[in-house]
């Protein structure tokens, strides 16, 4: 387990609707701004959060399409060791402390500004031509992972694929068609990407079917 300190959410600071036993939520930004206003986030050494379900890991989740609308698709072999081998279409990571240098600015928005820190990790040299867009939020109280982790879906589109070089922990990255995800279960995906595909087929409804 690294040794950092990592952003965290009481539990009784969430509002009940956002903390269902397996479910997406979809959710406009302005609304979770709004929202997290009344929570009060603090850093926590990601050791002890690990296993204090009296807190929830704020951790973005992101989705990449490319100019064909194909998804970002690979197997898990990261330091999340519970969730390895497991298929996954995003990349997603904690927020650190170093994260959060401008105290002029609310977490949420320095949460979103993090989302580049992460894919320079995960896809070097990877410079989205536009903003994220906020699809809404993830929870599943099913896994030990997910008993400590919420997730901030969004996605990156119109992603030029030629330009994608993962890193050592996206290796084996492929894209897919939306609508072959499920056609061929070899690999079970992990709880969450099966999550955020129901807020990616809300987006639209016509690109994702199983």
């Amino acid at each position: 387990m690294k040794k950092e300190k990592i952003l965290c959410v009481p539990r009784v600071d969430l509002p009940l609707a956002w903390l269902p036993d397996s479910d997406a939520l979809e959710l406009s930004w302005s609304r979770f701004i709004e929202c997290s206003a009344l929570m009060k986030p603090l850093f926590i050494d990601r050791s002890d959060a690990e296993h204090d379900c009296d807190y929830k890991q704020v951790i973005p989740y992101i989705l990449l399409l490319d100019e064909s609308e194909r998804l970002a698709v690979y197997s898990r072999n990261g330091s999340e060791k519970r969730l390895n081998g497991c298929l996954s279409i995003a990349v997603g990571g904690h927020l650190r402390a170093d994260d959060f240098t401008d105290p002029a600015l609310p977490w949420p928005e320095l949460a979103a500004k993090a989302l580049q820190r992460e894919l320079s990790e995960e896809l070097p040299g990877f410079i989205p031509a536009y903003p994220a867009e906020f699809l809404g939020l993830i929870n599943e109280e099913k896994t030990a992972v997910g008993l400590v982790h919420i997730g901030l879906v969004f996605v990156f589109t119109g992603v030029n694929a030629d330009n994608i070089f993962p890193g050592e922990e996206l290796k084996n990255l492929t894209w897919v068609r939306q609508c072959d995800l499920f056609s061929e279960p070899v690999q079970q995906f992990e709880l969450w990407s099966e999550l955020a595909l129901k807020l990616l087929q809300k987006r639209n409804p016509n690109r994702v079917s199983k």
